[in-house]
């Protein structure tokens, strides 16, 4: 148990870190109302967007993210490696950013869950700026998403063993109705790693088992995010 409770913790720390240099706050989970839900129903389709191009990815190890322990300066250092190290080990495959994959699913099971009409998916969305995307989508309302942060780390309880890898993701979702510019509802969905392999294992095949993980983790944070959606307000 407290092998668990201290690598949440450096999980979070690291998360809190990548998300104040990218610019990224995190806000409180927004629980979506009754009376929202069902004015949703008898609007046109909601509009879809994941927000692109997603940050980059990291390679995090126990000894990069202690660069957290050095103020400031380490904290950008070690934030420089690890986005360097995930760039190299990704050098040549192609991964999709799993806000892509989290929204897919997410749109399947909300429908089928909520009886919500099928909505209409826009692409290339590069601004969360709610007056943004109101001028460009209308007083619609809009379900997005946006990678947090995605990365293969170590297990940080065990310093000494460092050559093997899992994935963490961490992904946020908000449904916005852009008339009001009202938040209606927000969560968060995270996956830390379940298995572990060398970098390796994780390049052979043009990355196959890394972008399996990555599959598998999104489709865990969607399922997560279904939970969140609501619990009170279904038909």
């Amino acid at each position: 148990m407290r092998t668990i409770e201290r690598r949440v913790r450096v999980n979070l720390l690291t998360l809190g870190i990548l998300l104040l240099l990218s610019g990224c706050a995190l806000s409180p989970p927004r629980q979506l109302a009754a009376e929202d839900l069902a004015r949703i129903r008898q609007e046109p389709p909601i509009n879809v967007v994941v927000y692109q191009p997603p940050p980059r990815f990291h390679q995090s190890t126990a000894f990069t993210a202690g660069g957290i322990m050095f103020g400031p300066v380490g904290t950008l250092v070690s934030m420089q490696q690890t986005s360097a190290a995930g760039a190299q080990t990704t050098r040549g495959i192609e991964l999709v950013d799993p806000s892509i994959r989290v929204r897919d699913q997410f749109v399947a099971g909300i429908t089928s869950e909520f009886g919500l009409p099928q909505p209409t998916v826009r692409d290339n969305v590069d601004s969360a700026d709610i007056e943004r995307l109101r001028a460009v989508l209308g007083p619609s309302a809009v379900l997005e998403f946006k990678t947090l942060v995605w990365q293969i780390t170590t297990d940080s309880a065990n310093p000494f063993r460092q050559d093997r890898f899992g994935v963490y993701i961490m992904a946020r979702a908000r449904l916005i109705r852009l008339g009001e510019q009202k938040i209606l509802w927000e969560n968060m969905c995270g996956v830390l790693p379940r298995d572990k392999a060398t970098v390796h294992e994780l390049q052979q095949n043009d990355g196959a088992l890394l972008k399996r993980w990555l599959v598998e983790a999104a489709d865990m944070c969607a399922k997560e995010l279904i939970a969140k959606f609501s619990t009170r307000s279904k038909p």
